[in-house]
């Protein structure tokens, strides 16, 4: 984390991101004042990436930029993550980073405590790799789609990098967004499909009988009633055991008292 987030204690610390938020900015884990977490936006962070890192084969020059990332010297922590240029790298092997404040002649640092400045790995500059908003769009402008919440339209505009890029016209007259996947809202489920390519089908409720097997019922049609005893219930129909079928559409059927 730079210098230039909002929360002091984290600055040139290495973090790792928890989660992603719908704006596109990464959440840390926070501490006992924020326990729920914190969000910095990405300017203000940097990759880790092993090209920064120096070694014997690979020493900073003199007038290098080089950024601070630990130390050994206590006075040194306020300036975590700040830039120092590279003044000498003497007999020992340590550079010396100068116009550090808190020490007059320099500080001393280990290869280990420094890494390399380079505006390539920039965290901003390489969201493609992490950010979960950057994904490959099922859409394209001119598709004609079918929203099963909303009805048809056609894609407008598909915006790169945004939360909900895919804008569709339905019905001609109304404007909704969409995830590149097709979805009304990041945890819903998926509602716009390239028109004609799905459908909704009905599913058919299944019938709960009414009457168990060995119920006694009283069936009544055109004013006669007829005891039976109940084999099957049927949504349509109730048999009896000897086998003789009441269509419910011909019949009412009553409970003894």
């Amino acid at each position: 984390m730079t210098e230039e987030a909002w929360y002091k204690p984290y600055h040139g610390k290495e973090l790792e991101i928890l989660r992603w938020d719908l704006g596109g900015d990464p959440w840390f884990e926070g501490d006992v004042q924020y326990h729920a977490g914190i969000r910095v936006e990405t300017e203000h962070l940097r990759l880790i990436v092993e090209s920064n890192k120096f070694s014997e084969e690979n020493r900073p020059k003199i007038g290098q930029e080089v950024r601070l990332v630990s130390s050994s010297e206590n006075e040194a922590e306020q300036f975590l993550g700040q830039t120092f240029t590279v003044v000498a790298d003497d007999e020992d092997g340590l550079p010396i980073l100068l116009d550090c404040p808190a020490f007059e002649h320099g500080l001393y640092v280990e290869l280990s405590d420094i890494e390399s400045v380079a505006e390539k790995d920039l965290l901003q500059q390489n969201l493609h790799l992490q950010d979960p908003y950057d994904l490959p769009c099922d859409f394209k402008v001119g598709d004609e789609v079918t929203c099963l919440m909303h009805g048809d339209g056609v894609v407008e505009e598909v915006k790169s990098g945004a939360t909900f890029p895919v804008r569709v016209l339905i019905n001609e007259n109304e404007i909704l967004t969409f995830t590149t996947d097709g979805k009304y809202s990041a945890d819903s489920a998926r509602t716009l499909f390239h028109k004609g390519t799905v459908k909704l089908v009905a599913v058919e409720q299944q019938y709960k009988p009414e009457y168990e097997a060995g119920q006694l019922l009283y069936a009544m049609a055109d004013g006669k009633i007829t005891a039976l005893t109940v084999k099957q219930d049927h949504k349509d129909r109730v048999v009896d055991m000897d086998g003789f079928v009441f269509k419910k559409s011909d019949f009412t059927f009553h409970l003894p008292a």
